[in-house]
This record gives structure tokens, C-alpha cells and sequence, in this order.
């Protein structure tokens, strides 16, 4: 036990809602409740797929990104 670090920060499920819930913000929304639970959200999404590929296992957060398409935001407008 002593040494291992743990692999799963998010359970794919977990991973895949946080996906779902990202959004684009105004400049004026930064720091807010909803834009701190965000970053805690992408935190946590950073983590596992860190662990993910460091392990070389599957890549479900990639995966999820891509598939809700919103790697670059390009598609959402701004709250």
C-alpha cells in the first residue's frame, strides 16, 4: 500500500457529467459560485486524465471532451 498512489480521482460517470456541465463564462463571472464549482469540476477532470495517461490507461476523459465537443468552446455562448 505504502507508495501506491491512488488512480481514480473520478468515476467515469462523475467524469462524464462534469463534461456536461462545462460552460463558457463573461469576464464579470469569474470568481463566482458558479464559476469556482467549475474549476473545481476541470481540477478534478486535469487530475484523472493526468492519472489516466501516466498509466496508460483509457483515456475517458479525452474521449468525453471530444465527444461533447467542447474542446475549444467555440460553440456555446457566452453566460
Amino acid at each position: 500500500m505504502a507508495g501506491e498512489v491512488a488512480s481514480t480521482v473520478l468515476l467515469a460517470t462523475e467524469a462524464e457529467a462534469y463534461v456536461q456541465s462545462l460552460e463558457s463564462f463573461k469576464i464579470r463571472d469569474i470568481g463566482s459560485e458558479r464559476w469556482m464549482r467549475q474549476h473545481e469540476y476541470l481540477e478534478k477532470l486535469n487530475m484523472q486524465a493526468l492519472l489516466n495517461a501516466s498509466a496508460q490507461e483509457d483515456e475517458f476523459i479525452k474521449d468525453f471532451i471530444i465527444s461533447a465537443d467542447k474542446s475549444a468552446g467555440e460553440n456555446e455562448a457566452p453566460h
